[in-house]
């Protein structure tokens, strides 16, 4: 049978997200993970939840393919010197090992999907 994922998003199941202190370029990250999904099988995890952040910048390492979907706020996202600006309704698609820098303009929420 089917497995299905179902969760209730509630402020209360979010988890702290951190990063180095080398990596954090401007402000307070206190970014929030809630996971809906985490499947790590070999050569197929799978890995769905919801972000969110503050206003900051840091640099973030792509360590798995990953697509987001803005649910509220304005975010600018940096590689190779070319930046995109995201904000509600916008969907992004980025490599496994691209570096990049973020810059969390407005309170972000998103949905994303790691995959490798």
């Amino acid at each position: 049978m089917a497995e299905i994922f179902v969760s209730t998003v509630n402020p209360e199941d979010f988890q702290s997200f951190e990063l180095p202190e080398d990596d954090r370029l401007e402000g307070d990250l206190k970014g929030k993970v809630h996971w809906l999904r985490q499947t790590d099988s070999p050569g197929a995890a799978l890995l769905v939840g919801i972000f969110a952040g503050e206003p900051s910048a840091f640099r973030y390492r792509y360590e798995m393919n990953e697509t987001i979907h803005i649910l509220e706020g304005e975010v600018e996202i940096e590689i190779d010197g070319e930046a995109v600006t995201l904000g509600p309704g916008s969907v992004a698609s980025f490599p496994k090992g691209a570096e990049s820098v973020w810059r969390i303009k407005a309170p972000l929420r998103e949905l994303f999907v790691l995959s490798g």
